[in-house]
């Protein structure tokens, strides 16, 4: 830059992310003249933390053009002494580096591959390096630069020693961010050149900066570096009015005084001294003009009133470029408040009180570059400072409550979600029935919330702060959690865990054996000489097959039963028992192996699959087993500040369902029926690519969490949760009577209600409708032929809806809980809602009498074709009598039936439009639900052209059938438009299916003769058939990728890949299809011998080389 081209520039990054700017004047190399006593350092970005170190060195270039290094910081390696770093490699970089004496010197590097070597730095003799090992020099004592250059493409973390050979040094620190390295005040000489010599880095920048003193700080701040334990003197000139301020890294005020003051002209001279700081920090000398006097008012005037405002009364005015503008308010009653500025100017505010001068301060941190302060201020007067930034114009302050949103309430124990609006807070109701200790964890996704526990009448219990785990005994009672709201929208999740006091064991039981919690008993030996050695009884249950692993200390014994007599196995000392068991009621008899009374002993037990009620901590991507012995109802949860999704199998491996990040959350649940087998949950981390889970050790949870009496916590109980918590919980099932067509119904209690439900009237819709505060689960069931019940859906929140058109005469059964295990009543509303079938077009959906909030409509579809559904709300549709209704985007939509039912939540003002589908050539989305099928009616292409369908999934395998055959590629299927409609379907099974269908048309050639063998070239978008010879041979097809092939009845597809197949029984004509924008080779050959047929009656063997 010249000084005097405008420039602008631009910052970018992420809504809410914090960044700081500063401007330096780059360079790894500056030479300069200069006399006097000067201030000589190095302003830096990008140093410290993960990147490279910075180093430097200033020296004085004699006139012989030897150079004398005066200062440096930088690393030294000499006799035993070596360094290490550690940090983030992506591009080429050197480190500047002393060696204190001639020797050897070996470079040893782990991570990013390198090309690693060392050059002088000062004109010094080059390094001689050693011909077998390169990685090793011979150097004399002096400044080098170690360079290190990646091998090709590759970046990552190096871990670099550099140092004598054979010396090893422990692994570094994570260094502190520095912003300058200072050499200190230098005296430099008349006709003498120094030098500012820096190391390079790809994320490092470097300006040598050279102040003369004393500093003007008139004319421009001063920035400085002060090392820990070290006292500033700095020689300043000041003008005579106005005051110099120093400001550490946080903008915060640091002390400092004036020593050693004169005047001299119109200005003084002084020395600024700050005393010595415990840890080395950054520092910002600016100095501030004397504020100009108020203007005496004119004799007969009031004199002005000073600015003010107060709760829900803005105070208007205006601020000139850069002007500062101090206002009081007043506060009547104490809670969050939230102060900002109001217009279209970009402001700083800072807000304080008389004994608290800096409550809170913010910048352009609001709506439009306006200043927000959130913060708890008491009953009071206060003050607020407005800045004005780089701009100028008329504007307000605004003091008013925060807005806090109350979540579900928590009681004794349970979890509150809740996703909070820019500048909105939450506040959790929490209520203690019995007295004790209780852990409060607070969660957000990488951030950390600030937060206050206050009692029922807002009085805080703490002082406001980042919160993430709180233990406290808390007695009887009503308190809440307020949660300080954060400049950009946010998802918090709290729960509340009582910490039970374990009970003392003693005796011989019997006594509780769960899941990964060691369990500690004294052994104690009959008192009558000759009685029987009762054993210690331990119990355990297995609700499905389960590989256990149980261990006892040393001195015990014990015997594994199943149930009352059967024998599954022993374990001692030294010898844990280790063996997959099937589901039922266990028990360990443990006796002494001597006559060893008041023996202390422990005993665990630990399980390769997930136990209900034992949760365990993982880290994703990981994979975690359980089995269910009978069809149970499952609630599987996680906890954690890790964004998951995970997808659940059986035994098969068959998807059973997807799991997304719940509401107002980022952890996966599942709640529903699942009948008896093996499953396997696989969780990863959102965003994150696929990969090969790992397997993880159990952890025990914080869930109801047992502190002995003698006070053993669990190590660093306060510290946060790391990973995710997954908990099983298989609710008891209890019988509530029948659910009525009519009126409400209310459940209270834990654990799965079952209510029978009555047969709807045909062509109605039969829906159950909850409500609660925690988050409720319906699932509807069947019976089947063989009388066992069977889940035809599952709805779940906070007020689930579960609709239905109506099912005959089947026998239906709904199942309710409150997932997650919570005790909130639950209210059902049960209804059979008939309406007249409407036709295509707008259809307005009514209200359902007794259901506040829940519209219904049925259309019309002939002949169960393809429809276009166009609404700006929520719609649930469904056709299949007995299948409950599920959400519907708009866009194209499959009716099964020839009535289709529609469902919204609301007023029920909104319209939805419904037409039939009208092909418009683009590509379309369609959601197939479980074992339906798609129906598209014939849509001819234009003249000339020849029309396929490719229909592609990401997690199934679609089937297409229009009636010419289909080709069939990992993940995708391929078919020729005929004159029959166009069938979709799952082709693995009955599981829903989302797929994307696209037309592709392509123009017709005329027939070619093949004879009994054709090599050419298929042009692009051309459909070319070939005509081969008749003969009783198979054909060989060698297809390029984006080729396909129809020889009726069998079509060779690949999906972009080259293909090469032999086809059987195939008539003599080949229609090759480019569906490519490319001419694509191919080739067709009849191969001798004759044409085999795999039937019932024969078998067919065939050789396939590796």
């Amino acid at each position: 830059s010249d000084g005097k081209t405008n420039a602008r520039l631009e910052v970018s990054g992420y809504e809410g992310q914090a960044f700081t700017l500063r401007g330096l004047r780059q360079s790894d190399r500056e030479t300069f003249e200069a006399s006097g006593p000067h201030l000589v350092s190095v302003d830096l970005a990008g140093d410290g933390g993960d990147e490279a170190p910075a180093t430097a060195l200033f020296a004085r270039i004699e006139k012989d053009g030897k150079t004398r290094v005066i200062a440096s910081d930088s690393p030294r390696i000499g006799a035993g002494k070596a360094w290490r770093g550690k940090f983030n490699l992506f591009g080429p970089t050197s480190i500047l580096f002393e060696a204190t004496r001639d020797g050897l010197v070996a470079i040893d590097t782990k991570g990013v591959k390198v090309d690693a070597s060392i050059e002088p730095a000062l004109g010094a003799l080059a390094p001689r390096a050693d011909g077998k090992n390169p990685a090793r020099y011979d150097l004399q004592a002096g400044y080098y630069f170690l360079k290190l250059e990646p091998k090709g493409d590759s970046g990552g973390v190096i871990d670099v020693t550099l140092g004598p050979p054979g010396l090893s040094v422990s692994a570094p620190a994570a260094a502190p961010s520095r912003s300058t390295i200072s050499f200190g005040t230098q005296t430099l000489e008349r006709d003498s050149s120094y030098l500012i010599l820096t190391n390079v880095a790809p994320q490092l920048l470097t300006g040598p900066r050279v102040v003369a003193l004393p500093v003007d700080l008139d004319k421009a701040p001063l920035a400085l570096w002060q090392d820990a334990g070290k006292d500033i003197a700095l020689p300043v000139r000041l003008p005579k009015t106005g005051k110099a301020i120093a400001r550490d890294w946080h903008g915060a005020d640091v002390a400092l005084t004036l020593a050693d003051q004169k005047e001299e002209n119109d200005q003084r001279l002084a020395t600024i001294k700050i005393a010595a700081s415990e840890k080395p920090r950054a520092l910002g000398f600016i100095f501030v003009p004397e504020s100009a006097p108020a203007k005496v008012d004119e004799a007969g005037k009031p004199a002005s009133t000073p600015l003010s405002a107060s709760v829900a009364r803005p105070a208007f005015f205006d601020l000139a470029r850069d002007e500062t503008k101090r206002l009081r308010f007043d506060v009547a009653q104490g809670g969050l408040y939230r102060v900002e500025t109001l217009g279209r100017m970009k402001t700083a505010l800072r807000v304080g009180a008389n004994v608290s001068p800096r409550l809170g301060e913010g910048e352009a941190n609001g709506p439009g570059d306006n200043a927000l302060v959130t913060a708890f201020l008491r009953a009071g007067g206060y003050r607020a400072a407005v800045t004005a930034k780089d701009s100028a114009g008329h504007l307000g302050l605004a003091v008013s409550p925060a807005t806090l949103a109350p979540t579900a309430k928590l009681v004794d124990a349970g979890v509150a979600r809740a996703t909070l609006d820019s500048g909105k807070g939450a506040i959790v109701p929490i209520e203690i029935t019995r007295e004790g200790e209780y852990r409060i964890e607070l969660l957000g996704l990488k951030q950390k919330w600030r937060a206050r526990l206050e009692d029922a009448d807002g009085w805080p219990l703490a002082a406001p702060g980042e919160m993430q785990r709180l233990t406290r005994r808390f007695e009887k009672g009503a308190y809440r959690l307020v949660v300080m709201p954060r400049d950009v929208e946010a998802r918090m999740v709290a729960r509340l865990t009582p910490i039970l006091a374990a009970k003392t064991l003693e005796g011989h039981g019997p006594h509780p054996l769960p899941f990964s919690k060691a369990q500690k008993l004294q052994w104690r030996e009959p008192q009558a000489r000759d009685a029987p050695r009762a054993p210690d009884v331990w119990r355990f249950a297995l609700y499905g097959d389960a590989e256990i692993d149980l261990s006892i200390g040393e001195g015990m014994a014990g015997e594994i039963f199943k149930g009352e007599k059967e024998s599954v196995g022993k374990v001692a000392a030294g010898r844990s028992f280790k063996s997959k068991l099937p589901a039922g009621d266990y028990r360990v008899e443990a006796r002494s192996l001597a006559h060893d009374d008041r023996l202390d002993y422990e005993i665990s037990l630990n399980s390769k699959e997930l136990q209900p009620d034992a949760p365990r901590a993982v880290q994703p991507p990981t994979h975690v087993d359980f089995s269910l012995a009978n069809d149970s109802v499952v609630d599987l949860g996680s906890f954690g500040d890790i964004e998951t999704i995970g997808v659940l199998k059986d035994g098969r491996g068959d998807v059973i369902e997807r799991l997304q990040p719940r509401a107002d959350d980022w952890n996966v649940a599942l709640s529903r029926r699942l009948p008896a087998g093996n499953y396997r949950l696989e969780l990863e981390r959102l965003g994150a690519q696929p990969s090969a889970p790992v397997e993880t050790e159990e952890a025990p949870s914080e869930e109801t969490e047992e502190v002995s009496n003698e006070g053993e916590a669990a190590e660093s109980e306060d510290a946060p949760l790391r990973g995710v918590e997954l908990r099983l919980a298989l609710p008891a099932e209890k019988n509530d009577g029948a659910l009525a067509l009519s009126g409400e119904k209310t459940l209270n209690g834990a654990g799965a209600h079952v209510l029978s439900l009555a047969p709807a009237p045909a062509a109605s819709l039969a829906l159950i409708a909850a409500r609660s505060e925690a988050d409720v689960a319906i699932s509807v069931e069947r019976r089947d032929g063989d009388g066992k019940w069977r889940a035809i859906g599952v709805e779940r929140g906070r007020s689930p809806v579960a609709a239905w058109p109506a099912a005959g005469d089947a026998e239906l059964r709904a199942v309710v809980w409150a997932i997650g295990g919570e005790d909130a009543p639950i209210t059902l509303a049960a209804r059979a809602v008939e309406r007249r079938a409407r036709r295509l077009g707008e259809v307005a959906l009514d209200p359902v009498d007794g259901v506040a909030g829940i519209c219904v409509a049925k259309v019309a579809t002939p002949d169960a074709a393809l429809v276009t559904l166009a609404t700006k709300e929520d719609i649930a549709a469904g056709s299949v009598a007995g299948t409950l209704l599920r959400a519907a985007r708009s866009g194209p939509l499959a009716p099964q039936a020839q009535e289709l039912w529609l469902m919204g939540r609301g007023d029920c003002a909104s319209r939805v439009d419904v037409a039939a589908f009208d092909w418009k050539g683009a590509e379309i989305s369609l959601d197939i639900g479980e074992g339906e099928r798609a129906h598209l009616v014939p849509l001819a292409p234009a003249a000339g052209k020849l029309r396929l369908w490719l229909a592609r999934s990401a997690f199934a395998q679609p089937a297409l059938d229009g009636g010419l055959g289909v080709g069939v590629a990992k993940g995708a299927a391929l078919t020729l438009a005929g004159d029959s409609p166009l069938a979709l379907w799952n082709g693995e099974g009955s599981a829903p299916m989302r797929l994307a269908l696209g037309a592709i048309d392509v123009d017709t050639r005329p027939a070619i003769k093949g004879g009994a063998l054709f090599s050419g070239i298929v042009p692009p978008m051309s459909a070319q058939p070939i005509d081969m010879d008749d003969a009783a041979g198979p054909l060989a097809l060698d297809l390029a990728g984006g080729l396909a092939a129809f020889a009726q009845p069998r079509v060779v597809f690949g999906d972009g890949a080259a293909t090469s197949r032999l086809l059987h029984g195939v008539k003599s004509r080949v229609l090759l299809v480019n569906m490519t924008q490319s001419p694509l080779p191919a080739r067709i050959a009849r191969e001798p011998g004759e044409n085999k047929r795999l039937d019932a009656a024969r078998a067919f063997t065939r050789f396939f080389p590796a």
